[in-house]
């Protein structure tokens, strides 16, 4: 089983380049904090249609996926067991193993991402949102302090940004989507930065998401995303969770040596969420640009990140 550290016990920095989180040097939850019933309430407000609309993909081993992550799922060739009882029923069950946790739509939590500040190897020098070290909260069987238990059930506003449909085509691989092209493509929408409320979740489209089933391989190749300066944007709008149609946050293949600079602006430095590979063409379809959000990743205490099923609800 993995320590049960009071927070007080790790013994993290009490001041560094991006810690203490403005909600206290032993907070876990990063933006979350934002989170409560007047959120719930205005994402209920949101729901006129009472359609249920799936933004996530499926799970299937062999499919390509980003760093070629897979998982082998194994079931037996019979039932798994029985027949049972006077009325002989029988039970099924299987094996799964692998990255799954990172692969598909999937939710990262906040230990996801760390930077060594320190000589490489220097456990001390790995931190993590709010200063906590890996030598701290690290274990060979998951994390003490920042996994995916942290989460919890989420039902907040969520607000689609279509910048696929303001640039008139899909994006290409490395390419930037700056601050200008989203508050271009929420002009569009006749919408503006306004509608972006602390506690929302915000998504933007890319328009690669078909590519998942039609082009499994080039959908996982690259990515077009976002810099950390409008990263930093998005966090100080209150932004909780943020997704794409895509493997990254960031331009893929990188604009420069800075690797998962967007994914440390958002998961290492402000404590914001995020859900990769998000399936929005639903959304986009229906221009459903403003919609009740639903998701709860799998609490596997210490773990990195979670398969996601999220949902909007219009």
């Amino acid at each position: 089983m993995l320590a049960s550290n009071s927070p007080s016990e790790a013994s993290h920095p009490a001041q560094g380049p991006w810690w203490p989180s403005q909600w206290g040097p032993a907070d876990e939850r990063g933006a979350l904090n934002h989170l409560g019933p007047r959120q719930v309430l205005a994402a209920a407000s949101l729901i006129r249609k009472g359609e249920v609309i799936d933004l996530g993909f499926p799970f299937k081993s062999g499919l390509p996926d980003f760093h070629q992550r897979d998982f082998m799922l194994a079931s037996a060739g019979a039932p798994s067991g029985g027949p049972v009882g006077a009325e002989r029923f029988i039970y099924n069950d299987e094996v799964i193993t692998g990255r799954f946790t990172g692969m598909s739509t999937h939710f990262n939590a906040l230990v996801h991402v760390g930077k060594q500040l320190g000589e490489k190897g220097d456990l001390q020098r790995i931190h993590y949102y709010n200063g906590y070290t890996h030598a701290d909260i690290g274990s060979p069987w998951g994390f003490h302090r920042l996994g995916i238990e942290n989460v919890g059930p989420i039902f907040a506003p969520g607000l689609l940004i279509d910048v696929s449909a303001y640039r008139g085509r899909a994006l290409s691989n490395g390419e930037v989507i700056s601050r200008e092209d989203l508050e271009g493509a929420l002009a569009r929408q006749g919408m503006s930065a306004a509608d972006i409320q602390p506690g929302s979740v915000v998504f933007w489209r890319t328009g690669n998401d078909h590519r998942f089933f039609s082009d499994p391989k080039g959908y996982v190749s690259g990515a077009a995303g976002i810099r950390p300066e409008t990263a930093n944007w998005l966090a100080d709008l209150g932004v909780v969770v943020v997704g794409a149609d895509a493997v990254a946050m960031e331009p893929i293949p990188p604009i420069n040596d800075r690797l998962a600079e967007v994914h440390a602006t958002f998961l290492c430095y402000r404590g914001v969420y995020i859900i990769v590979n998000v399936n929005l063409q639903a959304l986009a379809e229906r221009q459903a640009w403003r919609f009740a959000f639903s998701c709860a990743p799998v609490p596997f205490v210490g773990a990195q990140g979670s398969p996601a099923r999220p949902c909007a609800i219009i």
